[in-house]
């Protein structure tokens, strides 16, 4: 970021800081209101064009306390719907959580074939599946579908002969738990330590957490410690 720049941003920043109540904003504090005054709104604009990138937002100190505003402004986005999920195609379900039609497919597949009939069995084995994406300890960070599937001695539906799973990509039901438990993972309704589960059984420490449905057993006892794992934390 330029001087000009910098000066700019931290003359907005006090006027923000120092702009008088208006009429409107007394009566609002009467109601126990928080309005966000219009100079507010204006400054925050700067964050809706790609003005400023991440490292220059947070190399500035004026900056960063208007992003947190402007983050804390935003409206709460209101949570998909299974049903809402269901109208979107398979194209449209690999497009929302950011994967190629091959990689949702291989992932429908492994779902399908893994999980039980419930859509809690199946949105669990998705969010299982996410979790060692994107855990440290596992593969690294942000690492692909297909690696985590296809990994060795870890999902008993791949066949590595014939490099294929046996589950169908035709499954609806897969399809949207895939969704939900991206949805999920993102808002912190499902632990980010979620990284295992038996069909078999689990021959448990009394101490550690898990969850049954669907025949299947999971296990929230990853926490490695890394990124992921710690902002799912306390959740």
């Amino acid at each position: 970021m330029d001087i000009a720049s910098s000066i700019l941003a931290a003359a907005l920043g006090f006027s923000i800081l120092f702009s008088p109540a208006t009429a409107e904003d007394d009566n609002d504090s009467e109601n126990n209101t928080t309005p966000v005054p219009s100079n507010v709104t204006c400054v925050y604009s700067i964050f809706e064009d790609g003005t400023y990138t991440e490292e220059e937002i947070s190399a500035s100190p004026v900056l960063s306390w208007l992003y947190k505003g402007y983050l804390e402004s935003l409206p709460e986005p209101e949570a998909l719907s299974e049903d809402e999920i269901r109208e979107w195609s398979f194209s449209e379900c690999a497009e929302y959580v950011g994967l190629s039609e091959d990689d949702f497919k291989l992932f429908t597949q492994t779902v399908n074939a893994e999980s039980g009939n419930t859509m809690a069995d199946k949105t669990y084995v998705a969010a299982t599946i996410w979790n060692r994406m994107r855990c440290k300890k596992w593969y690294g960070y942000d690492v692909s579908v297909s690696r985590v599937i296809k990994s060795p001695n870890q999902f008993a539906v791949y066949n590595p002969e014939t490099d294929t799973v046996c589950g169908s990509s035709k499954d609806k039901n897969a399809q949207v738990a895939i969704v939900l438990a991206y949805d999920g993972l993102e808002n912190f309704t499902i632990p980010h330590s979620l990284c295992y589960f038996n069909s078999v059984g689990y021959n448990r420490k009394s101490s550690e957490e898990y969850y049954y449905d669907g025949g299947n057993y999971f296990m929230t006892n990853n926490s490695c410690g890394c990124d992921w794992c710690a902002a799912g934390e306390g959740e």
